[in-house]
């Protein structure tokens, strides 16, 4: 949602990665929501959606859909982008990541669980750059990243996990595959408290808490995911009392090419008394998949909107969303989807507290979900029906 004042309305609009427009705050081109006067007027509707899988532009230029999960819905062997070893890696486990282990329905497993040093693993790096710190690891040896700092850590490579840290500043993450889990991250109203580019990415056990003040005029989220990520797990994190959004989408890529995250799972987070929204999905090739989590304490403030704890918004063009599962209590409004484009399906969600005026979203419980559940499964491979984990 957008920040309301009085007599202007200000939008966040500074691009994550290069094929977004440039960044303007401190120079930093991993920067999204430094402040601009464009009006926030609703942008003219995109086409809608194809309800299949949108195509993803491979490094050398060519268009093709990452690699699907098993047609017998298992996930122990979702494949990385480089060919790393499937979940499990033949040990017959649950493949979810090892923090706080279990599975969440419809959501591929984490594909480096095997690969992942200790959680009380020495550090390789005690230090991150708020000029730019580049780690590279390989798949076999994960290079460990521990800091405890108060300026800004712009950290980019791949195979790394940073862990067990200490932040209070924003973290802009890009590359893959890296990791970010069991950190603390509290921001002081720059952007997103953390912004993770590129690919191949977990994002776990994490605490993101008041980056900016409430009440505010301005956009500072918990976290913001950028174009041109893809194959994103946001698992088990807190994030809360941001003067923003806990989790946004992708402001900047609107206008331009269509280039929104794609292939994006959220499940068992706990988001709570943001400022605007608990998710806000603004531009996205899909699918996004949004289950077993809890959203409350989402209410009209000062300068936000409409204390919405999801908003499936009206600008930019918009693939397919799956939300089942989820806990919403305490919200003016739990689910908005009203005025979008996106192909939307909300199945169990156990709530009627719903704006979806002029929205195209399919709303089913019961056995009325069913045939979307069976939707779901035929297209993507798995099944989105199960129960969420204790």
């Amino acid at each position: 949602m957008s920040k309301l004042s009085p007599a202007v309305v200000v939008v966040s609009l500074v691009s994550l990665l290069a094929a977004c427009a440039p960044g303007t705050r401190d120079g930093d081109p991993l920067d999204n929501n430094s402040a601009d006067a464009t009006p926030s007027s609703k942008r003219d509707a995109a086409p809608a959606a194809d309800s299949t899988t949108p195509p993803i532009a491979d490094a050398d230029g060519g268009s093709t859909p990452p690699p699907p999960p098993p047609s017998d819905g298992s996930t122990a062997d979702v494949v990385a982008s480089d060919g790393a070893a499937g979940a499990d890696a033949g040990a017959g486990d649950s493949g979810a990541p090892a923090t706080t282990g279990g599975s969440f329905p419809g959501i591929p497993q984490y594909p480096y669980r095997a690969q992942l040093p200790a959680l009380g693993a020495k550090a390789d790096v005690t230090s991150c750059s708020s000029n730019g710190t580049t780690v590279n690891g390989t798949a076999s040896s994960w290079k460990v990243v521990t800091v405890n700092q108060n300026t800004r850590c712009q950290i980019s490579g791949s195979y790394f996990v940073l862990q067990n840290s200490t932040v209070n500043h924003r973290i802009n993450a890009s590359g893959g595959p890296y990791v970010i889990r069991n950190n603390t991250i509290k921001a002081p109203g720059t952007g997103g408290a953390l912004n993770t580019g590129g690919s191949d990415i977990l994002v776990e056990n994490n605490v993101i808490h008041h980056n900016g003040v409430i009440p505010s005029s301005a956009d500072h989220h918990g976290m913001n995911v950028p174009g041109n990520t893809k194959r994103l797990w946001i698992l088990r994190n807190t994030i809360y009392e941001n003067s923003g959004d806990a989790i946004q989408f992708c402001h900047a890529c609107i206008g331009g090419t269509h280039d929104g995250p794609a292939f994006v799972y959220i499940a068992g987070n706990t988001m709570h008394d943001d400022e605007e929204n608990a998710i806000d999905l603004k531009e996205f090739l899909g699918p996004v998949v949004v289950v077993c989590n809890e959203m409350y304490g989402y209410d009209r403030g000062q300068f936000s909107g409409n204390g919405e704890a999801v908003r499936i918004n009206d600008e930019g063009q918009q693939g397919e969303v799956w939300f089942a599962h989820n806990n919403y209590h305490d919200n003016r409004t739990d689910i908005a989807p009203y005025g979008s484009d996106a192909k939307g399906y909300f199945l169990d969600e156990n709530t009627t507290n719903v704006n979806n005026s002029n929205s195209k979203s399919v709303f089913a419980n019961g056995a009325a979900a069913k045939p979307h559940y069976d939707q779901y499964k035929k297209q993507y491979g798995l099944d989105l029906s199960g129960a969420c984990p204790p």
